[in-house]
């Protein structure tokens, strides 16, 4: 029985030590390292040498883990001090003396994986952001995030599109308190932001803990399609899960790495913050005129006597945050009037005044692509794919409009005539409600190309107001131009390209419910005049649209289907 044992013992070491020296190749090892796979070899994408303990550790893993190994035998003080994770897994992997000098917190007690959506006025925030908040159990203000940003500098939105799409800028790993960026995001930003419930062991927080103070050491080379927060999200999640969350390849959103987490089961919660311009428009448009003059005169004026009306205090609450981060000049009143309108509030016992997150019935993938189908009487068909699509609907009422469409390819099928091939580059609606307290304009970009025989297209943009009626309605206008040789509402060539003046004016009306509306609205384009009305329904899984469109010398009949996905 000894002799077995022996021999037990005896394989388990040979097979322990064969495991060590080829600890290098594991995927553990690659993932620390931030390792991609370059035809026969490794490089890394970190590009400070600092993050390597070898000479070559950049591009050589060997190297590294000889390094490493024989720097956690010496318990060398510098290497546990820079790199804890590494010591810790590499002091596992070979059973040597573990002798930590760095330790993770032990009040973090879960981590969450958060998702503020798209940021239509920021070309660096345009897809969304992404990053990991760590929760303390002594709440929110000890907890941190930490999240992957782009040291752009001061080059502003015509430099960024271009330093970003070919790595000029640097990326690092932040650590930052959660309660000051979650100011920015939701009160300067004007984001809704999104929180998931990350399904992670107490060893793998405590790893990713102790990887972040490695990350120190370093920096990447940031690219706005792929190399991007949500791609070094992922590769930080690659290091403490048992298997891969994201890999390198062209396009890399936030949307797919939430979506990856839930399709392996790596999500157990979801939870809604609502951006506070929309609490406030919720409750504005339902006051009366005196009400919004006790608003404004809250916002603009200091006042011993606060209105003690409820919504009116409400309304006031909601967007004061946003004003004191957006209008530093309105800070002192605000701040004044806050303290009187919080303390009124609670003497009639309303204490409830800033909603909680609000949980979800269940965990949801984030659509962000799309299929479009579309039917036009007298025997015309059109199918569109979107590969990067965003529509806000946390509130579908479509009183307010956040849309984007990015690279939508398709074609238009005619009974009578060849196949149209459209591209349309970017396609973006930003509707945003205005009013005395929000003086948001409203805007749409349209860049549209299509092929039949010679190449056509239609560049456009207009912007204007859209005025919320009781959340039940919205009127609106707007003014433009389009420099086109193609007609989008009849679907034809112009005879030439040419530049035009553009404007629509329309009222949307909700209709039921918060999921139907219909509009009706007055339209010059392409130098024509045309009614337009539309009656547009949210489904479970798709939008249905019935459109009519009158011209001079024209009537057209459309049947539509978005699937988001």
């Amino acid at each position: 029985m000894k002799i077995i044992n022996w021999v037990l013992l005896l394989a388990f070491s040979i097979q322990l030590i064969c495991y060590a020296e080829q600890f290098h190749e594991s995927r553990q090892w690659l993932n620390l390292h931030y390792y991609e796979k370059t035809g026969d070899g490794y490089l890394s994408l970190a590009d400070s040498n600092q993050f390597f303990v070898s000479k070559n550790g950049r591009t050589n893993p060997e190297a590294e883990y000889i390094k490493a190994l024989a720097l956690s035998k010496k318990q060398d003080r510098d290497f546990r001090e820079k790199f804890p994770l590494r010591y810790k897994i590499i002091t596992q992997v070979n059973n040597l003396s573990y002798e930590p000098l760095v330790f993770p917190d032990p009040d973090i007690q879960d981590i969450q994986i958060v998702y503020p959506n798209q940021y239509l006025s920021n070309p660096a925030s345009m897809f969304g952001h992404l990053f990991l908040l760590l929760r303390s159990k002594n709440g929110i203000t000890d907890s941190t995030i930490l999240h992957y940003v782009a040291d752009t500098g001061d080059v502003g939105s015509l430099g960024y599109i271009p330093g970003g799409l070919t790595g000029k800028f640097e990326g690092r790993y932040l650590m930052e308190p959660y309660y000051k960026k979650i100011k920015q995001y939701n009160y300067v930003d004007d984001r809704q932001i999104i929180y998931y419930d990350l399904v992670l062991t107490k060893k793998s927080i405590n790893n990713l803990q102790l990887h972040a103070i490695e990350l120190k050491q370093t920096h990447f080379n940031y690219y706005f399609l792929n190399e991007n927060c949500a791609f070094f999200i992922g590769k930080l999640l690659n290091v403490v899960l048992e298997e891969d969350v994201v890999s390198l390849k062209s396009l890399i959103l936030p949307s797919q790495i939430v979506n990856t987490l839930h399709d392996k089961f790596l999500l157990s919660s979801e939870y809604h913050r609502k951006p506070g311009t929309q609490l406030f428009n919720d409750y504005y448009s339902n006051l009366n005129r005196s009400q919004r003059v006790d608003v404004i005169d809250l916002i603009l004026k200091k006042t011993t006597n606060i209105p003690s009306d409820q919504n009116t205090l409400k309304s006031f609450l909601y967007i004061s945050d946003y004003l004191i981060n957006n209008y530093p000049r309105l800070t002192p009143v605000i701040r004044y009037n806050r303290i009187r309108a919080f303390k009124e509030l609670r003497k009639q016992g309303d204490v409830n005044i800033r909603p909680s997150l609000q949980k979800q019935n269940e965990v949801s993938k984030i659509k962000s692509k799309k299929i479009s189908l579309d039917y036009e009487l007298y025997n015309r068909f059109s199918i569109y794919y979107s590969p990067v699509y965003y529509r806000d609907i946390s509130s579908f009422n479509m009183l307010q409009t956040k849309e984007m469409d990015l690279l939508s390819s398709g074609v238009i099928i005619d009974s009578k005539v060849s196949p149209l091939y459209t591209l349309t580059l970017i396609d973006i609606i930003n509707t945003s409600q205005y009013n005395k307290v929000l003086n948001a304009y409203s805007w749409r970009v349209n860049s549209f190309f299509a092929y039949k025989k010679k190449l056509l297209t239609d560049q456009s943009f207009e912007s204007g107001f859209s005025y919320n009626i009781k959340n039940q309605s919205v009127v609106f206008g707007f003014l433009g131009f389009n420099y086109a040789s193609y007609d989008q509402v009849k679907d034809e060539a112009l005879n030439n390209l040419q530049l035009n003046p553009s404007m629509r004016v329309g009222v949307k009306q909700k209709v039921f419910d918060e999921n139907t509306n219909w509009s009706v609205s007055y339209n010059y384009r392409y130098r024509h005049n045309y009614i337009a009305l539309n009656l547009t329904h949210h489904g479970f899984k798709a939008i249905h649209q019935v459109s009519y469109s009158h011209g001079y010398d024209f009537d057209k009949i459309k049947l539509s289907t978005i699937i988001p996905f």
